[in-house]
C-alpha cells in the first residue's frame, strides 16, 4: 500500500511540493529554502528537475513566491497570500474540528481593477483553501469567524482597501443546515473523505521499516491528498452536518500519520540543506 500511495503523488502539481516544502520545513529554516534544496529533495520522488526550476519561476512572477539572491544561488520564500495558504493548510492537518458555532456567518467581499488579476485570484485562491463558498461575483460565504488570514494577507500586499470583511447572523428563516447544503457539496466532500480514509487507515505510524526518503515522500502524498479533500470543507458546526460526517476522523488520521513520519521526512530534508549548502561553505 506505502509503494501504491507513494506512485499517486507523481500525478500532483509541482507547486503543491514548493507549498509543502516551504509549509513543513522552510518554515523551520527562517522562512526560506535555497532553489538547488528543492531540484535535490525533490528529484528522488519522480519530479524532473526542469519542472521544479519552470515552477519556482512560475510561482515568483505570479507573486506566490519572493525571491532572494545570494550569489549564484536564489532563495525562495512565501509572499503574504502564499504565507496564509500555509497556515490555513498546516491548521487544516493539526489543529482539532472546532464544534462550537456562534451562529453567525463571516463575508468577505473584494473589488480589484482589471490591472490587479494576479492580486485577486490569489485574493479568490485563500477564500478557497479556507473553505469559503462564493455567493456572487467577488462574494464569499463562510461559517467559522476565518477573515483575520485573509485580511492580514491583503493588509501586508498593500491592498487593504480592495477587501472588506463582515461577520453576523442570517435574517432570513431557512433553515441553516438547508442553506448550507446548497453552498456546499457536503455529499460529496463526504464521499472524498472516505475513498482518503479506505487508502490511508490501513497504513501503521510504526516508522521502523520506513527509510528518511519514503517518509519524505509518503508525508507530501498524505499532505496533497488530504488537503485535496479539506481545502473544500468549511469546517461546518455538527448541528449543519449530515448524518455519519467523516471529516474529523479524517482529521484525525492526517494528524496521526502525518506525526509519525515528520521526524525521519524532516532528517532527510535537513541532510539534502546540508548537502546543497557544502559547496558554498567550502567555497568561502
Amino acid at each position: 500500500m506505502r509503494d501504491e500511495i507513494l506512485s499517486s503523488i507523481a500525478g500532483a502539481t509541482t507547486s503543491r511540493f514548493v507549498y509543502s516544502s516551504l509549509a513543513f520545513f522552510g518554515s523551520r529554516q527562517g522562512g526560506e529554502l535555497p532553489g538547488p534544496w528543492f531540484t535535490r529533495a525533490l528529484t528522488p520522488l519522480g519530479i524532473e528537475e526542469g519542472a521544479i526550476r519552470q515552477t519556482l519561476w512560475r510561482m515568483e512572477r505570479k507573486g506566490s513566491l519572493l525571491v532572494r539572491r545570494d550569489g549564484r544561488v536564489n532563495h525562495y520564500s512565501a509572499s503574504a497570500p502564499t504565507a496564509a495558504i500555509l497556515d490555513a493548510g498546516t491548521e487544516k492537518i493539526l489543529s482539532p474540528v472546532l464544534s462550537h458555532w456562534d451562529g453567525e456567518w463571516t463575508l468577505v467581499y473584494y473589488q480589484f481593477d482589471g490591472d490587479q488579476r494576479d492580486a485577486r485570484d490569489q485574493v479568490r485562491y485563500v477564500l478557497m483553501v479556507e473553505g469559503f463558498a462564493a455567493l456572487g461575483p467577488g462574494l464569499y460565504i463562510h461559517p467559522r469567524d476565518r477573515a483575520a488570514r485573509i485580511l492580514s494577507a491583503v493588509d501586508r500586499m498593500g491592498l487593504a482597501d480592495h477587501v472588506q470583511a463582515f461577520r453576523g447572523p442570517r435574517k432570513d428563516a431557512a433553515p441553516a443546515d438547508r442553506f448550507a447544503r446548497s453552498l456546499w457539496d457536503l455529499s460529496g466532500i463526504a464521499d472524498r473523505y472516505r475513498r482518503f480514509l479506505d487508502r490511508f487507515s490501513s497504513l501503521e505510524v510504526q516508522t521502523d521499516a520506513i527509510d528518511p526518503l519514503e517518509a519524505f515522500g509518503l508525508r507530501f502524498a498524505l499532505v496533497i491528498e488530504y488537503l485535496e479533500v479539506a481545502w473544500d470543507d468549511p469546517e461546518l458546526p455538527p448541528e449543519l452536518l449530515p448524518d455519519g460526517w467523516p471529516g474529523a476522523t479524517a482529521r484525525r488520521l492526517a494528524k496521526e500519520l502525518y506525526e509519525a513520519w515528520l521526524p525521519l521526512a524532516l532528517e532527510y530534508a535537513e541532510a539534502v540543506l546540508a548537502e546543497v549548502q557544502e559547496p558554498a561553505r567550502s567555497s568561502t
